[in-house]
């Protein structure tokens, strides 16, 4: 199955007409208004093939996980067509800044990442003038998960269907990681359930909302500062209240999405 997707590609997978706005509701203005219609017959719809990386490629990534260093340029030679590697079957979106494919360590059935380009190394090197392409990465990554969550022929994707806008907005996690595992910046997009929820802790995770708020009233993004003055309380620490909602908003949407699969199995033995 011809899996590669352009800016010229149709594709048909999401109709918006209202708003995205609620995607960062922490934040106003992000979007125009528009929002998902999703069509009964879609590409994904279609029994999806595993995506699988060339044996070459697979050689350079460990099995270790996040934080081993391997190719500095590999993403850019993935996003860029130069890489030995599978192409039909690993890019799922691509136009001419950015790429969406599968994650080969994916910490959930659904977690994809949304790469751009032009080299940027690390979330911390973005700038006010990066601040579209981020959304439009987020955007993308939103629209790609959700397509697929839905697709899924499982309790799962029986759960996400069933999900409005509004309710996969909330459960929707995205953001950036640091240190990275290759100096080229990818964002993580995902849904719940999770195999594993540490690696979204804060300041190992920075979530989306805060990329972006720092990127249009800072201009940069702004280190995170955990330590605190003496006497000084932890709530009133900005970063510290991030990472507590972080964590919660994690808790709290695996511990959802897991009852609601096993109440759908439940259903499914009667």
């Amino acid at each position: 199955m011809n899996f590669v997707l352009n800016s010229n590609s149709n594709l048909n997978l999401i109709n918006f007409k209202s708003s995205t706005k609620y995607l960062l509701s922490s934040l106003s203005s992000l979007f125009t208004k528009r929002y998902f219609v999703f069509r009964p017959k879609n590409i994904f719809m279609e029994k999806m093939k595993k995506l699988k990386i060339s044996k070459k490629l697979e050689k350079n990534m460990s099995k270790k996980g996040d934080i081993e260093k391997y190719d500095p340029n590999l993403f850019g030679k993935i996003a860029n067509q130069k890489a030995e590697y599978d192409k039909n079957r690993l890019i799922l979106y691509q136009d001419s800044e950015i790429v969406c494919l599968e994650d080969a360590f994916k910490i959930s059935e659904i977690h994809f990442l949304v790469i751009p380009k032009t080299k940027i190394e690390t979330v911390n090197q973005l700038k006010a003038n990066h601040c579209g392409m981020v959304k439009k990465m987020y955007r993308i990554g939103f629209e790609i998960a959700v397509a697929y969550a839905r697709s899924l022929n499982n309790e799962t994707g029986k759960i996400y269907r069933k999900m409005d806008f509004h309710e996969l907005s909330k459960r929707f996690v995205c953001g950036f990681n640091l240190p990275v595992s290759i100096d080229w910046l990818h964002l993580h997009a995902s849904f719940p359930p999770f195999k594993l929820s540490n690696c979204f802790r804060y300041p190992r995770f920075n979530p989306i909302e805060n990329v972006i708020f720092d990127l249009e009233h800072f201009q940069k993004v702004n280190p995170f500062i955990l330590n605190f003055k003496e006497n000084e309380s932890e709530l009133a620490n900005p970063d510290y209240k991030m990472n507590i909602y972080w964590r919660d908003k994690i808790r709290d949407n695996q511990k959802d999405i897991l009852e609601k699969i096993e109440k759908e199995k439940n259903k499914n033995k009667f």
